[in-house]
């Protein structure tokens, strides 16, 4: 690099040797330094608190502050740059900006100590970059620019703060960082009234919540908020438009404007929250239907709120108080109707019905730039019915042509610019396609079904292998728009007139060939004669006539009165396959859902088991009931009751009558006593066993129309059992309790004789009959 310098020192042009960079005239220097500065100070930032007439004095301090980082970037390019501009004039004036009163002028001047010897030292002369950044170091930044003409707050600088503008500035111990805005250095005083408010000279000074715009800041004045905003949404076109598009943030969006509001003159929340809810209320008012709803929600909100009373409204006032917009209204309005839902759900229906199908989360995460030359073109699948196409698809360009599917203004719009749009977008486009694409897929599986099951094949290969283009191509017939169609039938049309076409065709070229020949017929051989006639060709009479292979009657179109159009039918695009993540996963679920049946089995065991599928999910979806459907009164239901079950209810019913009654002592039906002829405790048995027993007696008749059979019995574990004797004898009043001496002389009776006998009553609803004597 040496040898380079020497050899352009050396040169020689017009007389004149060539100089670098490095070693240009200082002069030179100098006077590049002041068309820079010159160039720069008109497009340079200035805080929006200094811009009024007021202010201008302490704004030619902020300029001269902010002239002089910009100066010390270009002095250190070189170090002959630095010696150079040490001494330019700009120094000079910025020290009597800041020093007006030349209060610290003897501080520019170094008296060295003398040492000893009569010689006086020589006094050294600081340059005027030197001496500024002296007085700079030691002074108190905001004073000197909040009171530029005084002397205030030179050498009275105590610690540093930051500030986005300025970097690293010294303050004064009076000013502490909650009495002054951190961005434009202006003191905040300590009464402000109307006045200043109207004429623009509050500061407004609060504590800064936004670290990220403004990090290390401890309170902002109410202009360097409002400045703050614009400078963050100018960049962008979609921010600046959603803030007014100008630096006076005049925005018609009622609720963007109540943000900006509260953030300037409150100092609540953060520029980012800020620009979200504007770009979220542009967006909607760009690409939805927001104001027209929003505005006809008002309209019959004030319409229905009008009828206080008989007389209605008592004075004018307050009509005109009515009309103005009032922000709680529209509020309350828009989040009890539900308005953005609706609005979302418009667009990307309209979306999806004009064939433009990439899901806006893809576009929200930059996955898809939506362009006329990579978005496909989308077909109708039956655009000769103007009944099925949905309002606004037959708009016409400039010259009256139709223009294409999907339309520019579709293709153009807007990608979501939050993330809460995006998701919101993204359920309500799934929903809305399932509501508008899912029955047709559902009729390509049911075609599927149908031939394979005719061709007898498997139709789950064929639904497995279709890719999401040749599902596309299935949508793009007619025929899966249509509800209650006979798809063997629909194929054996379809096949009909394949043949039909073709043999049109081929009569078609016979006709031209012949006319086209003018040769004469040879004439008839012997041979020829000898041979038997061919039969004659089939005419179409006779292929009318044929009944079809598939089935009998006629096409579904000619014959099916259910059949008809869904509405609305959408475009379809022209391909699938190369659309983004987000888009192909919601395909492949939705086709995916219509195929689930196809994969169902349908054994025994599992049809079985949907029942039981069927009840847990309605014992769910009951649980789940709001409480106004659980008090509202419930009516029973008669039900069904098998005639076993009603039978065992009343047996049991029937003994527990029985043994109140024997506790009492007060029974009127029976006419017998009762002995036990054992001591174990006498089994229930079912009255099966009974019958069983009671058909070897002639005398016992059982009435087997009232009676069915009882529970099964639990089987006993311990002891022995022998049927004990059931002497009956007629007993002239009610049963008595007998004592346990009888009981006794009963039991050893029983055992002597060796007969064991049991009675057995039998119920009825309204009287006891006697029981028959029953041998063990």
């Amino acid at each position: 690099m040496t040898n380079d310098d020497d050899e352009r020192k050396r040169i020689v042009f017009k007389g004149k040797s060539a100089h670098f960079w490095p070693t240009l005239p200082p002069e030179l220097v100098r006077l590049i330094a002041t068309f820079y500065i010159l160039n720069l100070a008109p497009e340079a930032q200035c805080p929006d608190t200094w811009q009024h007439p007021q202010m201008w004095p302490s704004r030619l301090v902020w300029g001269v502050i902010r002239d002089s980082y910009e100066m010390e970037k270009l002095m250190h390019v070189y170090p002959t740059w630095f010696a150079a501009l040490e001494w330019h004039p700009f120094w000079r004036q910025a020290v009597a900006m800041i020093d007006p009163q030349d209060m610290l002028i003897n501080h520019s001047v170094i008296h060295p100590t003398p040492k000893g010897g009569s010689a006086t030292a020589r006094p050294i002369r600081l340059s005027p970059h030197q001496h500024y950044r002296n007085i700079f170091s030691c002074s108190c930044i905001v004073c000197r620019i909040n009171y530029p003409y005084s002397s205030h707050g030179l050498l009275g600088a105590k610690r540093a703060v930051p500030n986005p503008w300025l970097g690293q500035v010294m303050a004064c111990k009076d000013h502490r960082k909650s009495t002054f805005c951190g961005v434009c250095l202006r003191e905040a005083p300590s009464m402000e009234g109307e006045a200043e408010y109207a004429q623009g000279l509050s500061v407004c000074a609060v504590e800064n919540e936004d670290d990220q715009t403004w990090p290390g800041v401890e309170t902002t004045c109410r202009l360097c908020r409002k400045q703050g905003i614009w400078l963050v949404a100018q960049p962008d076109p979609i921010e600046r438009e959603a803030v007014g598009g100008t630096p006076q943030l005049a925005t018609d969006d009622w609720e963007t404007r109540q943000a900006i509001e509260a953030f300037v003159d409150l100092g609540e929340g953060m520029i980012k929250d800020v620009l979200e809810l504007a770009k979220e209320k542009y967006w909607y008012k760009v690409n939805t239907k927001l104001p027209d709803m929003l505005s006809q929600a008002l309209a019959a909100s004030k319409f229905a709120g009008r009828a206080e009373g008989p007389d209605g409204y008592v004075s004018e006032d307050e009509l005109s108080d009515e009309e103005e917009e009032d922000a709680e209204l529209v509020s309350i309005t828009e989040d009890a109707a539900g308005i953005r839902d609706l609005a979302i759900n418009d667009f990307v229906r309209n979306r999806i019905l004009d064939g433009h199908w990439v899901c806006p989360t893809d576009e929200w995460n930059m996955r898809w730039v939506c362009t006329p030359a990579n978005t496909p073109r989308a077909v109708h699948p039956c655009p000769w019915n103007t009944g099925s196409v949905f309002d606004g698809a037959l708009e016409n360009g400039e010259g009256g042509e139709e223009l294409l599917h999907p339309r520019p203004k579709t293709i153009a719009a807007l990608r979501p610019p939050t993330y809460n749009i995006s998701q919101r977008a993204y359920e309500s486009y799934v929903k809305q396609f399932r509501e508008i694409v899912y029955p047709a897929m559902q009729n390509v599986v049911h075609r599927v079904v149908a031939e394979c099951e005719a061709d007898g094949k498997d139709p789950v290969p064929v639904v497995r292998e279709m890719s999401v283009d040749d599902v596309a191509r299935a949508l793009r017939d007619e025929a899966v728009w249509r509800t209650g169609v006979d798809w063997l039938e629909w194929r054996a049309a379809q096949e009909r007139g394949q043949r039909q076409r073709e043999k049109d065709d081929d009569a078609l070229s016979t006709s031209s060939r012949s006319s086209g020949s003018h040769l004469t017929s040879p004439g008839l051989s012997t041979t020829t004669l000898q041979t038997t006639p061919s039969p004659p060709p089939s005419s179409v009479k006779d292929d009318e006539g044929m009944s079809s292979p598939v089935s009998a009657l006629p096409p579904a179109l000619e014959t099916s009165r259910e059949a008809h159009f869904m509405h609305p039918i959408p475009y379809v695009p022209s391909k699938l396959s190369h659309m983004p993540e987000y888009t192909i996963g919601m395909l492949r679920s939705a086709w995916a859902c219509a195929c689930a049946p196809v994969y169902q089995c349908y054994c025994s065991i599992c049809r079985r088991r949907m029942p039981q599928a069927n009840t847990a999910e309605d014992a769910e979806a009951a649980q789940e009931l709001p409480a106004a459907t659980e008090l509202a009164p419930q009516v029973p239901v008669p039900q069904d009751v098998p005639m076993e079950l009603v039978r065992a209810e009343e047996e049991e019913s029937e003994d527990e009558d029985e043994d109140e009654e024997d506790e009492d002592g007060e029974s009127e039906l029976e006419e017998y006593e009762m002995v036990l002829g054992s001591g174990l405790t006498p089994r229930k048995r079912p009255s099966l066993v009974l019958l069983e027993d009671g058909s070897t007696d002639p005398d016992v008749t059982v009435d087997s129309g009232l009676r069915g059979p009882s529970p099964p019995k639990r089987a006993r574990v311990d002891g022995t059992y022998s049927p004990s004797i059931m002497s009956m004898s007629p007993s002239s009043g009610g049963l008595r309790k007998r004592s346990s001496e009888e009981l006794g002389e009963d039991e050893d009776d029983g055992r002597r004789n060796g007969e064991h006998k049991r009675s057995r009553t039998e119920s009825h609803p309204r009287s006891m009959s006697a029981s028959a004597e029953v041998a063990a």
